[in-house]
């Protein structure tokens, strides 16, 4: 209920700002009040206006895709795969050795 209540307030609130701003532009007696009456609707009207629900389709950048390969150089010398693997570990030297 109070969520419901705080969202009538906003818009309500929102509703009577709109309707003196447009009342506003109305009573303007020349350009120059008329023309600051529209800029600031125009700016109310740009800050309440929802998020665009639509997003424009891109067969290129499809969300559910293979990833990119991530190309390495190759290890040419001994302490490129010291890095990689750490000192003294090598891949035939494992934990349990098979028997």
């Amino acid at each position: 209920m109070n969520r419901h209540h705080r969202f009538v307030t906003h818009y309500e609130d929102n509703l009577n700002e709109l309707k003196a701003n447009l009342g506003s532009f109305e009573k303007a007696k020349d350009r120059k009040a008329a023309a600051k009456a529209v800029e600031k609707t125009r700016n109310h009207l740009k800050k309440t206006k929802p998020a665009k629900k639509y997003q424009p389709f891109d067969p290129d950048n499809l969300p559910h895709r293979n990833r990119k390969p991530i190309k390495k150089e190759p290890r040419l010398n001994k302490e490129s795969f010291e890095k990689d693997f750490g000192k003294g570990q090598t891949a035939l030297r494992a934990e349990n050795p098979i028997l």
